[in-house]
């Protein structure tokens, strides 16, 4: 007991000072096999060396575990005679580093390839997942890589990597050996739905400066920041109006004067403001352009629209709704009763000329979607008058004919007597009055002289007095200097 108690105390405060190496310092290495792991030797006794390395993520710390579990003679000659192991002197670390700066491909699988290559200082890349590794160090130049929580392990020999891998047992069999070189944006791209981001996280500092922390508690970018955004991609710093962006292989891209940085979610690129000029970058913070990331991402199964599906008709000049009536509910969200009917008369609708999705016909709103898109409500609306001018209400307003106060209020606050109106989709419209013009209800004041269609997260205005900038999707302007 006292052994196992030993090694558990060992490993775990080596492990608190962020090294990614464990000394084996008890026993002499006889054996790796896939199945029955590592096995020392000790005073002419035979040992299971177990190491469990696992990465709790909810507590965002290393779980480790080691114990030593003695077996026989006759079960270590067993386990000698069995296949899919490496001897101890077979083993040669001299070219571990080097190893590094090759991908190796599984060529056994005629169906794919699988690939195992050191991605960045914390993980290595097999097979489409990330893993932490430890570096076990049996002494005499004796070193392996255990990949976190598979046991799996991968072992320099005098021929190259051998792999005792559980998921992929015979994957590696035969492989082909890459130089990894300079390289493209496309070689850094992790995919979409990779779980490398996991293993990193921000934390604060006491004075307040926030941090990019690994799995080892290390500030892996060496520096300290106002506030951090990051995904799958891409990291960014904020120190006040200044902009450091990272990519995954924690390389500054050599990009300054980053006014704004919007992330994509699905692709490996980002919009900047930089010079007053509107960009798109790759992982290498070069001008985005095909080949840089992946021809598409099919995400429609991880998307499902929640929708609810109705129509506003005309009957002897009044105005009805009719649809999903359990799904349609009021910004409170109490659900909107037709009375037993299957359509609804619309009220406050004596000056309306026409209403919007009365115009485009059967329509639906998408309330919500897996990707985290949220309907807000109430739901807007807009009318043509009957005087040619148009205005913004709300469906709640509408839909009572004695409307409560608070909804009066809201409908009363938004835009009337219009001179144009356009929906850009069914939370933004671009609207006109006397010249000037805004996006609602993402700038409610209608300022703009000049105001051009959003190229994805940015949209490029003039003032009244000439001052041109951008303007994000959440308001913010980000004047020409």
């Amino acid at each position: 007991m006292k052994q196992i108690f030993y090694l558990l105390f060992f490993l775990v405060s080596f492990f608190c000072f962020g090294q990614k190496n464990y000394k084996v310092t008890k026993g002499e290495l006889q054996l790796i096999s896939r199945n029955a792991g590592i096995i020392i030797k000790k005073s002419n006794k035979y040992y299971e060396f177990k190491i469990n390395y696992d990465f709790d993520n909810k507590n965002f710390k290393l779980e480790i575990e080691a114990k030593l579990n003695e077996i026989s003679e006759s079960d270590f000659q067993d386990i000698k005679n069995k296949k899919d192991l490496v001897f101890n002197n077979e083993i040669d670390s001299y070219k571990l580093k080097k190893y590094d700066k090759y991908k190796y491909i599984s060529t056994h699988n005629q169906d794919g390839s699988s690939e195992f290559y050191k991605f960045n200082k914390d993980l290595y890349f097999l097979n489409g997942e990330f893993y932490p590794y430890l570096i076990l160090d049996f002494g005499k130049n004796k070193k392996i890589i255990l990949l976190e929580s598979r046991g799996d392990y991968i072992i320099p020999t005098e021929s190259g990597f051998k792999f005792l891998l559980n998921h992929y047992r015979d994957e590696f069999n035969m492989y082909q050996v890459v130089q990894l070189k300079t390289q493209k944006a496309i070689d850094i791209y992790t995919g979409y739905f990779s779980n490398l981001s996991k293993y990193y996280k921000v934390d604060t500092l006491k004075n307040k400066k926030v941090f990019f922390k690994n799995l080892y508690n290390k500030n892996i970018l060496k520096t300290s920041f106002d506030s951090i955004n990051f995904n799958h991609h891409f990291i960014v710093g904020y120190s006040g109006e200044k902009i450091k962006i990272y990519n995954y292989k924690f390389d500054r891209l050599t990009l300054s004067n980053v006014q704004s940085i919007k992330l994509e979610k699905k692709f490996p690129n980002a919009q900047i403001i930089q010079h007053n000029t509107l960009k798109k970058i790759n992982l290498l913070g070069e001008e985005y352009k095909r080949g840089d990331g992946p021809f598409s991402v099919n995400l429609s199964f991880q998307f499902p629209d929640n929708k609810v599906e109705f129509k506003i008709f005309k009957e002897n000049q009044k105005f009805y709704i009719s649809g999903d009536f359990n799904e349609l509910k009021t910004h409170e969200y109490k659900p909107v009763s037709f009375g037993g009917y299957y359509k609804s008369e619309l009220y406050h609708t004596s000056e309306i000329e026409d209403i919007e999705y009365h115009a485009e016909g059967d329509i639906y709103i998408t309330l919500k979607t897996e990707s985290g898109y949220l309907k807000k409500r109430p739901f807007l609306i807009w009318l043509k008058l009957k005087n040619g001018k148009y205005s913004l209400n709300i469906l709640d307003y509408l839909l009572n004919e004695n409307p409560s106060e608070e909804v009066k209020k809201i409908n009363d606050e938004l835009p009337k007597n219009l001179d144009s109106i356009a929906r850009i989709n069914q939370d933004i419209y671009i609207i006109e009055k006397n010249g000037f013009y805004t996006y609602f209800p993402i700038v409610r004041e209608i300022k703009y002289k000049k105001i051009e269609k959003f190229q994805d997260n940015y949209a490029r205005f003039e003032l009244p007095n000439g001052q041109k900038g951008w303007l994000d999707l959440d308001g913010k302007e980000y004047l020409d200097k």
